[in-house]
């Protein structure tokens, strides 16, 4: 995906992957209103990968995995967790076997998934909705703001050594101010 998710994914990959010996054939980015991916595919298909790692959100999964299966490709794919969604794994048809992807799993509390659904009449979405780490990520900035104010520098300072006991359970930072989430592989 010609975006910043898909930059960074395919940048951070790309790095990690030659790190440990392997070797990035071909690098394709898709416009975000792409819908016939057919061509990419091909061109990749001509560098002789050994795998496939899609970076995709939503619908478009289905279609570039629908299209790779049209072409004949067979090659393990690589996926982040975007690819686990009710809607692609409802549409896709059977075509989901094999995909390797990373997820977290869904640690939102039961009370939260209630009130989400008082809320909005309908059943938890899951993980994927960003609904739970949406509200714990107000609730962090505004304990944040609570504890040092509003200066820029020590509100990012603040998060390298906070934790935060949201509807997403408990919730702290390494050294570099990312999330220290557990995840899963899931094939």
């Amino acid at each position: 995906m010609n975006n910043a998710f898909g930059e960074s994914l395919a940048r951070e990959f790309k790095q990690e992957f030659e790190r440990l010996g392997g070797i990035v054939t071909s690098q394709e980015k898709a416009a975000e209103e792409t819908t016939d991916f057919k061509t990419l595919l091909v061109k990749i298909q001509k560098t002789q990968p050994e795998g496939l790692v899609l970076a995709f959100y939503g619908p478009k999964n289905v279609k570039v995995i629908q299209q790779i299966h049209e072409l004949g490709l067979d090659l393990p794919l690589l996926s982040p967790g975007t690819i686990n969604t009710p809607e692609f794994l409802d549409e896709s048809r059977g075509l989901e076997e094999g995909i390797i992807f990373a997820d977290i799993s869904d640690p939102t509390t039961e009370s939260y998934r209630q009130r989400y659904k008082t809320r909005f009449g309908e059943d938890w979405p899951g993980v994927s909705s960003c609904a739970g780490v949406s509200y714990d990520a107000v609730g962090i900035l505004s304990k944040a703001l609570e504890e040092v104010g509003e200066d820029p520098t020590k509100v990012k300072n603040y998060f390298y050594t906070m934790q935060y006991e949201g509807v997403s359970g408990l919730l702290d930072f390494n050294e570099y101010g990312d999330l220290t989430w557990e995840y899963s592989i899931y094939v």
